[in-house]
């Protein structure tokens, strides 16, 4: 009888030693799937992180490009604003003597006129 229930014990014991090893495996394999899930889940990250630092070292690029197209373009400007200010400021001056010339020939013409009149009241007064 001992060693019938010996039997059974070690039968048991046996039994219970495969289910947890069972459960042993099946936590070890549960434990390396998300070892494998967290590893790709790494990778996929830095994968989109180098895509990342690609596309912002890209943009830099295009825009030190940019900015290297634009200070020719901006100089052109700042030149351009200088010449019309030098054309503005020299058709400012001719406008200015042209209107000095005009005053001084409407004055030379009203003293001519002035001039005149005063001739013809003179000779208006020797004939009377």
């Amino acid at each position: 009888r001992f060693e019938q229930r010996l039997g059974e014990s070690l039968g048991e014991a046996a039994a219970a030693r495969e289910k947890f090893e069972a459960k042993v495996e099946a936590a070890l394999q549960a434990g390396m799937d998300d070892m494998k899930h967290m590893h790709r889940a790494r990778e996929h990250v830095v994968e989109n992180l180098e895509k990342q630092i690609s596309s912002t070292s890209d943009m830099n690029q295009r825009f030190d490009t940019i900015v290297a197209e634009l200070k020719p373009l901006q100089q052109a400007r700042a030149d351009d604003a200088q010449h019309f200010e030098k054309r503005l400021s020299e058709s400012i001056t001719k406008i200015q003597t042209v209107e000095a010339k005009f005053f001084d020939f409407q004055l030379s013409q009203e003293q001519s006129r002035t001039d005149a009149l005063q001739q013809l009241e003179k000779r208006l007064s020797e004939s009377i």
